[in-house]
C-alpha cells in the first residue's frame, strides 16, 4: 500500500469541504482555489494559503482586528480536522511584521 504525500488538501472536494465548514461556524468566506479570505462580522480573520504538494497550510492572521484571535484556534481546529498531517504555519499580517 502506497501512503501519498500530498496532503488531502490536494482533492478539491476537501478543499469545498474546508470552505463549508468555515461558513457553518459563521465564517464569511471567498476561495479561489487553494487560498481563502476568513471574515467574520465584517472584519478580516485571516487568510488561507493551502500548500498540499509540501503538505503545508498557511494561515496569515490579521491581528489589526481585535477579535481575530478568538476565531484563530477554531479555524485552526477545522483545518486540521480535515487532514491531521498537514503543518499549519501562523504568520502575522504583512503589515505588522
Amino acid at each position: 500500500m502506497r501512503i501519498s504525500s500530498r496532503s488531502r488538501y490536494s482533492c478539491p472536494e476537501v478543499r469545498e469541504k474546508l470552505k463549508l465548514l468555515l461558513v457553518n461556524e459563521g465564517f464569511y468566506v471567498h476561495q479561489h482555489a487553494y487560498d481563502y479570505l476568513v471574515m467574520f462580522d465584517e472584519k478580516i480573520v485571516c487568510t488561507i494559503h493551502l500548500l498540499p504538494l509540501i503538505r503545508k497550510v498557511q494561515v496569515v492572521h490579521y491581528t489589526l482586528n481585535p477579535s481575530s484571535k478568538e476565531h484563530l484556534a477554531k479555524i485552526i481546529d477545522i483545518i486540521k480536522m480535515l487532514d491531521r498531517e498537514v503543518e499549519v504555519e501562523i504568520k502575522k499580517s504583512p503589515r505588522e511584521m
